[in-house]
């Protein structure tokens, strides 16, 4: 009896050896395809830098795009900025952007904390702690 219990583990240990040894070399293939990938990929796969045609393009856009005409009168906003301004606040107001903030602030407990806004727009939460939570 003990010859075959022997012989049982014996197989055991040597079938659990060679899953180990397969499973060592899946790593190994597994890490050298990942190697092989980056080597041919990185930092090649890119885009390719934009023609003198493209740049001017796209600078004649945004030129166009942010093209701002001059206010007459010095003295109170241009018909553009109160035009932007009128569009910004519907757009904010069809979206729900402060229920938005509300609910952001809420989520992360922020009613206390500092907050740094780079960029929203408006600044929303800069007005955050005006904003009362229910």
């Amino acid at each position: 009896m003990s010859t075959s219990h022997s012989a049982s583990s014996d197989d055991t240990a040597l079938r659990a050896r060679r899953r180990f040894v397969l499973v060592k070399r899946l790593a190994v293939l597994a890490l050298l395809a990942f190697i092989l990938v980056i080597a041919l990929h990185y930092p090649y796969d890119v885009d390719a830098p934009l023609s003198d045609a493209q740049v001017e393009s796209n600078r004649k856009y945004y030129e166009d795009a942010y093209l701002k005409p001059v206010p007459e009168k010095e003295q109170g906003s241009s018909e553009y900025e109160s035009r932007y301004t009128q569009v910004a606040k519907a757009a904010a107001e069809h979206e729900h952007i402060e229920d938005q903030v509300k609910e952001f602030v809420k989520g992360y407990d922020l009613e206390k904390r500092p907050v740094l806004e780079i960029g929203s727009g408006r600044g929303y939460l800069r007005m955050w702690p005006k904003i009362t939570l229910v």
